[in-house]
C-alpha cells in the first residue's frame, strides 16, 4: 500500500511538471506569436558570374571545365545576391558587384612599369581580403591606400594593389605573388591571413593527389551535417508549425555549427593534413627567402573569424600562426583582440555572410597603417612634417 501511494505521488508529480512545461510553452508561444518574433531563416548567400573564360582542370576538386567562383579571370564580372527569409516571404534584400581588372585583380589598371615617386604595396589575401560582399573601394586596401596618401600628401603617392583571390591558401598566394604580384615591382608585401590558410592548395590535386583527395573526404564527411563550417553559411529553413520549435531549432543549430566548425580548424592544422601544413610552411619560408634576399619587407596581418567571439573561440590558431610567423622573422599584426567580446554580427557584411563589413575593413587598414609608420624594419618613407596650422586672419 506505502509503495502505491509513493508511486501515485511521483506520477501526480511528474504530471503537473509536465503540465508546467506545457503551459510554458503555450505562454511562450501565444507571446512571441502576438508580437511577431520570429527567427529568420537563413538563406545561402548567391553568386551569378559573368561569361568567362572556361578554365582546364584536372581530375580532383573541380570536374574539368568548370570554373571555381574564386578563380581570378580577367575582366570577369561577378554580381552577389544576398537574401533572408522573413517569416514565410523570401525577398533579396542587397546585391553587390565585383569587377575584375584586365590582369584580373579586383582593382583599378595599374601599369606594369611603376612610375616615379610611388611606393607599392601588394595585398595578399582570401576572400576577406578581397572584399567580400563590399564594394572594391571599401575593402581595406583601397583604405589604406587613402590613408597613406592622406598621411605623406603626395611624397610619395602610395598604390595599395589587390592581389586577393578567395578561396586561397596562404600557398596559393604565394605562388600568384611570384605569378603576378613581383611583376609589379612591390616595395612591400602585405598579407591578410585567416586561421584556415592550412587548407590544402586549389592545385594540390596535381601535386600530390592521394593526401589532397584523402583530406577532402575525411573533410565532407565533417561538413555533411551542417553544409559547411565556413564564412557563407548554409542555408536552414527551421519548423513551420511553432515559433518555440523554430527557436529551439536554430539554437541547436547553432550550437551544432560552432562544434562542427572548431571540428574543421582541428582537421586543417592537425595530423591528417600533412600536405595543407607542408604548403603553409612551404610559403612562409619562401616569403622569409624573399624578404630577406631581394630586400622586401612582409607584414603578415593576421585576420580572425567573426563568429564565437568568446570563450570558444579557438586562439590556439593564432598563437601557433604567429609562432610559425616568428620563426621565419616575418612581421606580424594581430587583429583579434579588437574585435574579442564584441557582438559578432556588427562585424557581418550580412546575416548570410559572415564575411567583415567596411566598419572591420577600416578597422584593418588603421591597424596596419600604424604598424607600418613604427616600424622601421618594414622602409617605409618618413612621412612629411604634418601640415601647418594657419590661425585664422581677423576680418576689420
Amino acid at each position: 500500500m506505502r509503495a502505491k501511494t509513493k508511486r501515485g505521488a511521483l506520477l501526480r508529480k511528474a504530471a503537473l511538471a509536465a503540465a508546467g512545461v506545457v503551459f510554458g510553452l503555450l505562454v511562450g508561444e501565444s507571446i512571441l506569436r502576438a508580437f511577431r518574433l520570429l527567427p529568420d531563416d537563413v538563406v545561402q548567400m548567391r553568386m551569378r558570374p559573368s561569361p568567362y573564360t572556361i578554365l582546364e582542370r584536372g581530375p580532383g576538386f573541380i570536374k574539368r571545365g568548370e570554373a571555381p567562383y574564386f578563380a581570378y579571370v580577367p575582366g570577369r564580372v561577378v554580381t552577389l545576391t544576398y537574401s533572408l527569409c522573413r517569416g514565410w516571404h523570401c525577398l533579396p534584400d542587397r546585391s553587390t558587384e565585383w569587377r575584375m581588372n584586365s590582369d584580373g585583380m579586383r582593382d583599378v589598371e595599374h601599369a606594369v612599369s611603376k612610375p616615379k615617386n610611388v611606393f607599392r604595396i601588394a595585398v595578399l589575401g582570401d576572400s576577406f581580403s578581397i572584399g567580400m560582399g563590399l564594394g572594391p573601394d571599401e575593402a581595406y586596401a583601397k583604405q589604406l591606400e587613402r590613408m597613406l596618401n592622406a598621411r605623406y600628401r603626395g611624397r610619395p603617392r602610395f598604390e595599395v594593389l589587390n592581389f586577393a583571390v578567395a578561396g586561397y591558401s596562404t600557398y596559393d598566394e604565394w605562388k600568384d605573388l611570384l605569378k603576378r604580384g613581383l611583376k609589379y615591382s612591390p616595395d612591400l608585401i602585405l598579407v591578410g591571413m585567416y586561421i584556415n590558410d592550412a587548407y590544402p592548395s586549389v592545385d594540390s590535386e596535381r601535386r600530390n593527389p592521394p593526401e589532397a583527395i584523402q583530406f577532402l573526404r575525411i573533410e565532407q564527411r565533417l561538413l555533411r551535417s551542417v553544409g559547411r563550417a565556413s564564412n557563407v553559411v548554409s542555408t536552414v529553413h527551421f519548423p513551420r508549425w511553432s515559433y518555440v520549435a523554430r527557436w529551439i531549432m536554430r539554437f541547436a543549430y547553432a550550437q551544432k555549427v560552432n562544434r562542427v566548425s572548431q571540428r574543421w580548424y582541428k582537421l586543417i592544422w592537425g595530423p591528417r593534413n600533412p600536405a595543407g601544413q607542408r604548403q603553409f610552411e612551404e610559403a612562409l619560408s619562401g616569403l622569409e627567402t624573399l624578404s630577406r634576399g631581394k630586400k622586401l619587407p612582409v607584414l603578415v596581418a593576421v585576420l580572425p573569424k567573426l563568429d564565437w567571439l568568446n570563450e570558444k573561440y579557438p586562439r590556439w590558431i593564432h598563437k601557433r600562426i604567429r609562432g610559425q610567423l616568428a620563426d621565419h622573422g616575418i612581421a606580424t599584426v594581430e587583429l583579434l583582440r579588437y574585435v574579442m567580446y564584441r557582438d559578432p554580427s556588427s562585424f557581418w557584411v550580412h546575416p548570410t555572410d559572415h564575411h567583415p563589413n567596411e566598419q572591420v575593413h577600416r578597422l584593418i587598414a588603421s591597424v596596419v597603417l600604424e604598424r607600418l609608420l613604427s616600424d622601421t624594419t618594414l622602409r617605409l618613407p618618413k612621412p612629411p612634417p604634418p601640415a601647418p596650422v594657419t590661425a585664422p586672419t581677423k576680418s576689420r
